[in-house]
């Protein structure tokens, strides 16, 4: 009982950890502060890397022999990518300290965090200056970046284009306000003038210098609950949980529900329907978080998966829009024929009995007033059949599921890390269902509603017979909103 209840607390605080870090779990993010301390000058560069990078990080770390080894290695590669100039003249960085951790990061993974403190060897005793900073690390990458120039003791510093104090407080607190557009600094330059004073160390004192050991195991909810023997109710309990977590998800802002509800909106179909589109919802997005896993696990030498990402994210919205307009295109063509046929069956209608009849009407009518066209709105179906085919569900489905959550792709890579990979792929496949079994409800209800709306005497108003075409229309500004939410990350 104590186990299931400790499986309980650690799987809650996976799923709700599993996208916490505030930048994403695929950033990248570093912080480059330049110190006139009295009549020297000193650097301190900031590491903080999320989860997805970290993994591969992680092998690099093992073959370094663990993190104090591997943070003097990358100290003094860093000293190669941080560019100080003074008077135009490049100067020499010299590591002093550094230090590395892995620190308990979303589902199980972990994240790195690493700093080192550099002296500025030839720097000028006397005079006023020009100085200027480039940090040229990890360049291409998603993250925060940013600058930070200071003055202690008698020097004096002017004209700095950097600000004189952490926004992000070295990198442990990102300010909520700024987290969807993060700084983006990789170049300051200020005027500096030496004092007399002999330089301090505060910029230093960030880093360590000899850190522990990196561990075989790393931290977190998963890695200290799945340490050990996996029982059957445990990983039950674990795929309840999951989908959960993919329902709650699916009910979060986006996913995909007004694509499924403009889709199923203007179309005939039935709750065989709804429930293959969310059954082609679940293949699409797991085997886009199998996709994605693998290049985080496998290819990041070659490709990083946060560049990646957004072209995952255009794709998908360019999907969009082509379901959208083919939609329309079928739509459009269907509401013009039921128009067309409607004013011919009026114009039948009332040439066929204005007149007086000189015969007695005893005899059978040769047509029934009522036609019985109730298949749709206005008395036809206003959504092509091939709406509803395999291959146009598939392709819906594929919009709304190409794209995986990082917090789906967080989770299996969490499990994967404590070599659970059979549970990872588990809870990725619960995971997608809960997700489409929210969609899938939600098809539903369009459909039993449509069917229900479709009976009331209204529904033969003109403007109801447009409700498909304008469905589409939906599509297509969702599809358009999208790809130009997709477009600024490539650049």
């Amino acid at each position: 009982m104590r186990r299931l209840l400790l499986a309980v607390a650690a799987l809650l605080v996976l799923a709700g950890s599993a996208t916490a870090h505030p930048l994403g779990n695929f950033t990248v993010n570093h912080e480059t502060t330049v110190e006139a301390s009295g009549r020297a000058l000193e650097v301190r560069y900031i590491l903080d890397m999320a989860e997805i990078p970290t993994i591969r990080e992680r092998e690099r770390v093992t073959a370094d022999g663990g993190t104090d080894a591997y943070a003097k290695r990358r100290a003094a590669e860093i000293a190669n990518e941080l560019d100080l100039t003074i008077d135009g003249r490049r100067l020499t960085l010299a590591p002093t300290a550094s230090s590395a951790e892995f620190l308990s990061g979303a589902g199980g993974l972990s994240v790195l965090r690493l700093e080192a403190s550099y002296s500025v060897a030839d720097a000028p005793a006397s005079g006023s200056h020009a100085v200027a900073i480039g940090d040229r690390t990890y360049d291409g990458r998603l993250g925060w970046k940013d600058v930070v120039v200071r003055v202690s003791g008698d020097a004096r510093i002017a004209d700095s284009s950097a600000p004189d104090s952490s926004v992000s407080q070295g990198l442990r607190r990102y300010p909520a306000g700024l987290t969807a557009n993060p700084s983006d600094v990789r170049e300051a330059t200020f005027t500096w003038t030496p004092g007399s004073d002999a330089p301090t160390t505060s910029a230093s004192t960030g880093a360590t210098g000899d850190a522990a050991p990196e561990r075989g195991r790393p931290p977190g909810a998963l890695g200290r609950f799945f340490d050990g023997d996996l029982s059957l109710g445990v990983a039950l309990l674990a795929l309840l949980t999951a989908l959960g977590w993919g329902a709650l998800h699916a009910v979060s802002p986006g996913h995909g529900k007004t694509m499924v509800a403009a889709y199923l909106v203007g179309s005939r179909g039935t709750p065989r329907h709804a429930l293959m589109l969310g059954a082609f919802v679940t293949i699409t997005h797991t085997l886009g978080v199998f996709a994605l896993g693998a290049v985080a696990l496998l290819l990041s030498e070659y490709i990083l998966p946060e560049t990646l990402y957004p072209w995952l994210n255009l794709v998908a919205a360019a999907m969009v829009v082509l379901v959208g307009l083919t939609l329309f295109n079928g739509r459009w063509k269907s509401f013009r024929q039921a128009r067309s046929n409607e004013r011919a069956h009026a114009t039948t209608h009332e040439h066929g009995h204005d007149h007086d009849h000189a015969h007695p009407h005893d005899h059978p009518h040769p047509h029934d007033h009522d036609h019985h066209h109730h298949d749709g709105p206005g008395g036809h179906t206003h959504g092509p059949p091939n709406e509803l085919s395999p291959r146009r569900l598939f392709a819906a489905a594929a919009a709304v599921g190409i794209v995986p959550c990082p917090a789906a792709l967080v989770m299996m890579l969490g499990a994967i890390s404590v070599h659970r990979i059979g549970l990872g792929i588990a809870l990725v496949l619960t995971f997608s269902l809960g997700l489409a079994g929210v969609l899938s409800i939600l098809g539903l209800i369009i459909v039993s509603g449509r069917n229900l709306f479709a009976r009331l005497p209204m529904i033969k108003r003109p403007s109801f017979l447009a409700l498909p075409v304008a469905s589409a229309l939906v599509i297509v500004a969702v599809g358009g909103l999208l790809v130009a939410r997709a477009i600024p990350p490539l650049r």
